[in-house]
């Protein structure tokens, strides 16, 4: 069972930075966010109905069916991308070369946004990964009921993803900062409020919707960030996005076991909500620097220089 998790994360991580870079090169250069956004529906869809319909056929026909569900729709995904995409390259497309994309990364604000990515991501999935036994034991939820809130969750998270994406082109910043706050927000309010089940349920509406609003934006900077790495960067990215799918359901484990209780692991949501917000900080002012350097008036001598 460990090992078939090894692979299917392996497998779902290359797919993610190859259908990340696809998506980008079928759509015009403004569209980017937007294009990126449909991808990530699929992960918001498969929240809505995937995790769920998963409890349900567990709770049901065992947890085997889960898996077999699984195969069943893997293999329609592979049919649907061998009849959907456009087989080859096109004539005009440069063949990726390894050490131009390494050169082309070597720019300080696509790091930062890469920790951006892991911080945000982290701080949306820290809760999530906790929820079913925070309903359960804190908020009095009954089990039947956990699949219908996770499909709450997963309805905010596609109303997010969809909203992010219009705006990740045109208002990225302004995007991060609201997606952020506004998780870093609900997380602290849950924590404290865990106990009042009509509360807790419209707080995972709003975690899902602020934590995937900002799932566009941290793909389309790196495309933006690192033109010349079309295919490391959003590898790259991907990495980070899986550090903080990994890391801080870790933290929540650790403080749980600390007894310290299922809604400490909204804390560490809060907490690394709040880390995320000094990364958009610190990205926004890099970008205040390019954009002020790019305005600057050209004196004589650069001129001459440039000439």
């Amino acid at each position: 069972m460990f090992a078939t998790r090894i692979v299917s994360a392996f497998a779902y991580a290359g797919f993610w930075a190859v259908a990340a870079a696809t998506a980008v090169s079928l759509v015009p250069a403004d569209a980017k966010g937007k294009a990126l956004s449909v991808v990530g529906t699929g992960l918001t869809l498969a929240t809505i109905v995937g995790v769920p319909a998963g409890t349900v056929l567990s709770q049901h026909a065992g947890w085997r069916a889960a898996f077999w569900g699984v195969v069943a729709l893997t293999a329609l995904s592979l049919v649907s991308l061998l009849a959907a995409l456009p087989a080859g390259r096109p004539d005009h497309a440069e063949l990726p070369s390894v050490r131009r994309e390494v050169a082309a990364m070597a720019r300080p604000a696509l790091w930062v946004s890469y920790l951006l990515t892991t911080l945000s991501f982290g701080a949306a999935i820290v809760t999530f990964s906790y929820l079913a036994p925070l309903l359960t034991e804190v908020s009095g939820l009954p089990a039947a009921l956990v699949p219908a809130v996770l499909a709450l969750y997963g309805v905010g998270g596609l109303l997010g993803v969809t909203l992010g994406g219009r705006t990740a082109d045109r208002h990225p910043l302004r995007t991060l900062f609201l997606g952020i706050g506004g998780l870093t927000a609900a997380s602290a309010l849950l924590a404290l409020t865990a106990a009042d089940l009509a509360v807790t349920i419209a707080l995972i509406f709003a975690l899902g919707l602020t934590g995937y609003l900002t799932n566009p934006v941290v793909q389309s900077r790196v495309f933006t960030l690192a033109p010349g790495a079309p295919t490391l960067a959003p590898a790259v990215n991907t990495s980070a996005f899986n550090v903080g799918i990994t890391l801080t359901p870790m933290l929540g484990g650790l403080t749980i076991d600390a007894g310290l209780g299922y809604t400490s692991v909204a804390w560490v949501g809060a907490a690394v909500g709040a880390a995320a917000l000094g990364a958009a900080l610190w990205a926004a002012a890099l970008q205040r620097r390019v954009d002020s350097r790019a305005t600057a008036p050209r004196t004589p001598d650069a001129v001459a220089m440039a000439d």
